[in-house]
């Protein structure tokens, strides 16, 4: 293993130690650590609200903030505007989910609406078009990690989400399909129920896991094989091994201390710890006094800003993070899994040529844009 120093952020050096693997279908291993790092933030004044979406144009890098709805552009310079409203008019949004950057606009999809808006370098809205939201039945309450609303724009066309229409719980959610659209066509689409089933079921009320690259291929976490498929626009596909992880069969004990995790969901859905706890327990069968399942080997999976990037987040119950949502990542970039820990308060939504974007949340719990160069 050899030091790699990657970059200085404020100063500080950071240093990573590489496994390097020649082998096409190598061995999962934890790759390097990178840790440390500063965090910039922008210092825009204002109410940024809940942060959901982070996209970079040729004018700056745009927010999507809701409570309430807004997006807020800063230039490199560090200037801000903000643009949108609640409201069903031009420029308002009910229930925005993503930006998307196209010819140098930026639009916004908004769920509560069915339709993308494009902004100009204005702010002001150029055009409107219509989209249908993810269709099939979804109970909110019972997703834990994976966002279900999930819209991305690559060269080929939308992709998002279809969930059955019968689903009648999370373990129903793995018959989803994820679509490439382009107008009335269809381009792409990979059913989850295709890949294989985990021994048992799994505790965990999670969506598959799925990111859609720019050149229109998906990114797909096989949670039960342990890989990672990248589908490719004429159909086939790829994969690799996941990054090493610790068994994550799920005991009793487990079960309790993730339920610990979940007491916050309260306050989000309305759904109480009680109510959690006969959900969880119902997903799987039982055998004697134990539950079996498996806890996640990743909460999200996002292509990154370099191609062929693959960023994974990873899982820790033990971190007390909330849902286990670790600040443990792992990027895989040129055949080698690289462990990326990332500053504590920190959390990443994009990552372009050389940073990760996102906001950081205070004592508060206020969040605030923030950007680490690596």
């Amino acid at each position: 293993m050899t030091p790699r120093t990657i970059g200085l952020v404020g100063g500080c050096s950071l240093t990573l130690v590489v496994m390097a693997c020649a082998d096409p279908d190598p061995p999962r291993n934890e790759g390097a650590l990178l840790d440390g790092g500063t965090v910039e933030l922008w210092e825009a004044a204002g109410d940024w609200g809940v942060i959901l979406d982070v996209q970079l144009a040729p004018d700056g890098y745009y927010f999507l903030g809701s409570f309430p709805p807004h997006v807020h552009r800063i230039t490199m310079s560090g200037d801000r505007r903000s643009t949108g409203a609640a409201g069903d008019g031009p420029a308002e949004f009910r229930i925005p989910v993503a930006l998307h950057v196209k010819r140098g606009q930026v639009g916004v999809s908004d769920v509560g609406h069915g339709r993308t808006s494009w902004l100009d370098s204005a702010g002001i809205v150029s055009t409107n078009e219509r989209y249908a939201p993810p269709r099939g039945r979804l109970d909110l309450a019972t997703v834990v990690h994976g966002d279900p609303l999930r819209r991305r724009l690559t060269d080929l066309g939308w992709a998002s989400a279809h969930f059955p229409d019968g689903a009648n719980g999370p373990s129903d959610y793995w018959t989803t399909s994820v679509q490439v659209v382009s107008g009335d066509s269809t381009l792409l689409a990979f059913d989850f129920s295709n890949l294989e089933r985990l021994d048992g079921g799994s505790i965990f009320p999670s969506l598959p896991l799925w990111d859609a690259c720019w050149d229109g291929s998906l990114l797909v976490l096989d949670p039960a094989a342990r890989r990672v498929l990248r589908v490719l626009p004429d159909g086939t596909s790829t994969s690799l091994p996941t990054p090493s992880v610790p068994d994550h069969r799920a005991s009793n004990e487990s079960i309790e201390d993730f339920l610990l995790l979940m007491a916050d969901l309260e306050g989000v859905t309305g759904v109480d710890e009680e109510t959690l706890r006969t959900r969880v327990r119902s997903m799987v069968p039982r055998a004697r006094s134990e539950i079996r399942g498996e806890l996640p080997i990743a909460t999200d999976i996002i292509c990154g800003g370099v191609p062929d990037d693959i960023w994974l987040r990873g899982f820790d119950s033990s971190s007390g993070a909330s849902l286990g949502k670790s600040q443990t990542w792992h990027l895989h970039r040129a055949g080698e899994w690289i462990l990326v820990r990332f500053p504590e308060q920190f959390i990443p939504l994009r990552f372009f040529e050389g940073e990760a974007v996102g906001y950081e949340v205070d004592s508060l719990g206020v969040q605030q844009p923030a950007r680490l160069a690596f």
